[in-house]
């Protein structure tokens, strides 16, 4: 791809993580059944967690692709490396995990992870938007460009800090 359709690409899926950001949360506001959903009770569920990071992910990919068409390439070191860390420690893995994780335990036992009751708040394209497209896009990003890979010990230490912080 060239440089310019790697950018809008960047651009057009950090505005979808924009979307769905702001999106979600507001579904569902004046539900009752949905209080401990929006009393600070967000922070609980990785798959929006996810989602935030996927957009500051897209985000730091879109502000790399800019810099680089318009300072070029030698002065973002910073920001490409930042770029690559994010997406090869936590951005790619985690994103894999939700999704792996919740189709798994949704085709297991449905109620564990997704109770029917939230079919009548959350549209199936909602659902889908969380946990679906999510890997198509990280596996997209994977084949898009080369990413540069930490060592193990700094890899496995930030997601592991990300998962001690998460739990």
């Amino acid at each position: 791809m060239t440089k310019t359709t790697t950018c809008v690409y960047h651009f057009l899926v950090l505005n979808w993580y924009i979307f769905l950001n702001y999106h979600i949360p507001q579904i569902g506001r004046n539900e009752e059944k949905l209080r401990e959903f929006h009393d600070g009770g967000r922070s609980k569920y990785l798959t929006l967690l996810n989602l935030l990071l996927q957009a500051i992910f897209f985000g730091v990919a879109c502000l790399d692709d800019v810099l680089k068409r318009v300072i070029g390439r030698k002065d973002i070191k910073f920001v490409t490396s930042f770029r690559d860390l994010l997406f090869t420690t936590m951005a790619f893995p985690i994103s894999t995990f939700v999704f792996l994780v919740f189709w798994t335990l949704f085709h297991y036992d449905r109620s564990l992870v997704y109770p029917k009751g939230l079919d009548d708040f959350f549209p199936a394209w909602v659902n889908h938007a969380m946990h679906t497209s999510i890997f198509p896009f990280s596996l997209f990003e994977t084949i898009l460009r080369p990413h540069n890979y930490p060592s193990k010990k700094l890899g496995l230490t930030l997601l592991g800090a990300f998962n001690f912080a998460y739990i």
